[in-house]
């Protein structure tokens, strides 16, 4: 917001009738808001698809932004979205197998992220998932994890 609207707002605040405490609640609000709209402008949405290592879907994979506790899981087809911050971050995927359960990490930089999608082919297992039709785009962008 531009300073000169910030002082046309102060001085319409100290020209109306109002006692102080009235002023002061209604500044301090207007501050609040102002630093929510600043702060919100931060945040992403990132969309991706966990693949085996031949390209299919994993199902109920977890992912999980490393540090935090915001999480998501992976549906039948892999899809899963999470919010994230603009800043440099390391995703975690937690994936369980018939022998075990693993973990995979990737870092990503903030501004790595500028597809609608990203591709995450992780592990060196398959497992097959007959419940889900989709094709995936070969243009997606791609991150291989071992």
């Amino acid at each position: 917001m531009d300073i000169m609207k910030i002082k046309i707002l102060t001085l319409g605040l100290n020209n109306l009738s109002l006692g102080r405490r009235t002023k002061f609640f209604i500044a301090t609000v207007f501050l609040i808001l102002v630093a929510f709209l600043i702060r919100g402008q931060g945040n992403l949405t990132l969309k991706g698809i966990v693949v085996d290592k031949d390209g299919d879907p994993l199902m109920g994979c977890n992912v999980v932004i490393k540090g935090t506790t915001t999480a998501a899981v992976t549906d039948v087809c892999g899809e899963f979205s999470i919010p994230i911050e603009r800043d440099d971050f390391t995703m975690v995927f937690h994936d369980m197998t018939h022998e075990d359960l693993r973990a995979f990490e990737q870092r990503l930089k903030g501004g790595e992220i500028t597809a609608d999608k990203i591709v995450f082919q992780i592990g060196s297992g398959r497992k097959k998932n007959k419940g889900c039709n989709q094709t995936i785009d070969k243009g997606l962008r791609r991150f291989r994890i071992e």
